[in-house]
């Protein structure tokens, strides 16, 4: 699999950021889509798995301490969500 430099679209929630990806993606042959994983609840029209991978906050918190690739490397995620009220 040939690696590619990423492109990061960094913007305010709404303003268009996975309405612009999508279009690079049907645009170009060179560029893949990657899921985002997310505490937020889905909004309208949203699939799991399609547009984000939507998890509770604890399986957030899991998921920021340990993380094992498909080919066995284990590796640390950070990760920056809103943290919960105690």
């Amino acid at each position: 699999m040939k690696r590619a430099d990423p492109i990061v679209l960094s913007a305010p929630s709404g303003t268009g950021k996975t309405t612009l990806a999508r279009r690079l993606i049907e645009e170009s042959d060179n560029c893949v889509f990657s899921l985002s994983i997310t505490t937020r609840t889905p909004r309208q029209g949203e699939q799991h798995g399609l547009d984000y991978l939507f998890v509770d906050g604890d399986r957030f918190d899991q998921m920021i301490n340990r993380v094992t690739s498909p080919n066995g490397l284990t590796f640390m995620v950070a990760g920056m969500v809103p943290r919960r009220k105690p």
